[in-house]
């Protein structure tokens, strides 16, 4: 998709009002009703995975019904905090071209040593290492495959160190994959 960052407004009454900052995706998606998807991945992780895990609030905006577009809200503030998606933490164990051979394809157990490498804090590492097998589960539950290293991240506290886990971009969630099986073989994946 086409994501542009920027100031969010509402317009009530002729009025605006200052939301926040925000990423806006326009209608782009792989799937049939991917911004919905995205909207209810964001509801269910935010009631089901708790504070301590970052997940965008999402709206929906259908200014064109059936090119529904979504403002997904920042999830840090740049002033205090800082971000390293987890696709960059593996820069700490694998050379660039160990992972161009791994074709971004890599085991949790690798994927939570490159995160303690990062951290460096064993109470902060069992909080986040804690906190990926949670969003693992509800991603099995709501059959979300696209949980790639660029679509999380640690958020770190600038004056603390401390690192919070941050996951975002759900749109590829509840898709039914005995349904939706010929659609996966036209686009060329393998089911």
């Amino acid at each position: 998709s086409n994501p542009t960052w920027g100031n969010i407004y509402s317009n009530k009454e002729g009025k605006l009002k200052y939301v926040g900052v925000a990423l806006h995706k326009e209608y782009d998606y792989d799937f049939p009703f991917a911004a919905y998807a995205e909207n209810v991945w964001s509801i269910m992780g935010k009631n089901l995975l708790g504070e301590s895990i970052r997940v965008p609030s999402i709206d929906v905006v259908e200014e064109n019904p059936g090119y529904e577009e979504i403002i997904s809200y920042r999830l840090m503030d740049n002033n205090k905090e800082d971000m390293i998606h987890l696709k960059d933490t593996l820069f700490n164990k694998f050379e660039r071209d160990e992972i161009k051979a791994k074709r971004d394809i890599y085991t949790i157990d690798e994927l939570l040593e490159c995160i303690k490498l990062q951290i460096q804090n064993e109470q902060n590492y069992k909080k986040i290492e804690n906190d990926i097998i949670r969003v693992l589960l509800l991603d099995s539950v709501t059959n979300n495959g696209d949980r790639h290293a660029f679509n999380w991240g640690l958020v770190r506290d600038k004056d603390t160190g401390e690192y919070s886990l941050a996951v975002f971009d759900h749109s590829s969630a509840f898709v039914n994959m005995f349904e939706d099986r010929e659609f996966f073989v036209r686009n060329g994946w393998n089911t």
